[in-house]
């Protein structure tokens, strides 16, 4: 995969990204825009790096290279800037599938699921240390930011819905599902993406795609009025 759009957004900032030159002609407004988006990728870094808990403001500024000063006019805390950085991954995910979405709908909704899973599962293994902190950290950082996780279930849910309608105006007797039943899908598989994530690292993150498209299509079961095909015995 090229360059994510973490990274992209990274090196997008001025100077690449990199620490600003001791003589430069930017001005405040950019000095401030490199700094923050420094920090924001810095805050992952740091956490993925030594655990929410142990990563500290020190660890976070080293990474950015900036002053505790020019920290505290963008962040009053940890928190603050781990919620941000959070926030701005979240947005970063949804804008990196919705093209790839876009592109499959109005084609067959089982490769929709395909196209979904994988452009997902490559950004995640593509960003180790936003996905470590997003998926495992997360919990060392209190209840609100796992309520903040379970909104960005919710928002993964919606993907879900929004391929089991496609999957019912190809198939118009499927039933229709309750909503919730697509964030339990969403749950599920983001809980194996964790699982995978700690047990056999993140390069092992893009296999998964098979086995969680056949998750989906198990849960979303066969068309009603039909039975699934029995499984072969040998």
């Amino acid at each position: 995969m090229t360059d994510s759009p973490f990274r992209q957004s990274l090196t997008s900032l001025p100077f690449g990204g990199e620490p600003l030159p001791r003589h430069h002609q930017l001005s405040r407004e950019a000095v401030g825009e490199s700094q923050r988006g420094r920090l924001l990728h810095a805050v992952f870094d740091a956490v993925a790096a030594k655990g929410y808990a142990n990563a500290t403001i020190a660890d976070i500024v080293e990474r950015a290279a900036v002053s505790r000063a020019a920290f505290y006019q963008n962040f009053a805390s940890k928190e603050a800037c781990f919620r941000a950085a959070f926030e701005s991954a979240t947005l970063v995910v949804r804008n990196h599938m919705q093209p790839a979405i876009e592109t499959a709908i109005g084609g067959p909704w089982r490769d929709l699921v395909h196209v979904s899973l994988r452009s997902y599962l490559e950004l995640q293994e593509a960003e180790p240390a936003a996905t470590w902190s997003m998926l495992v950290e997360i919990y060392a950082a209190g209840p609100d930011f796992v309520a903040s996780s379970v909104d960005r279930l919710h928002l993964f849910g919606d993907l879900f819905r929004l391929i089991y309608q496609s999957a019912r105006n190809e198939e118009p007797q499927r039933p229709e599902l309750p909503p919730e039943v697509f964030d339990i899908l969403a749950s599920g598989i983001v809980n194996h993406v964790r699982v995978t994530l700690c047990t056999k690292g993140p390069n092992a993150l893009v296999d998964l795609e098979p086995l969680l498209a056949d998750y989906v299509f198990v849960f979303f079961g066969p068309p009603f009025g039909e039975q699934a095909p029995r499984p072969t015995t040998s």
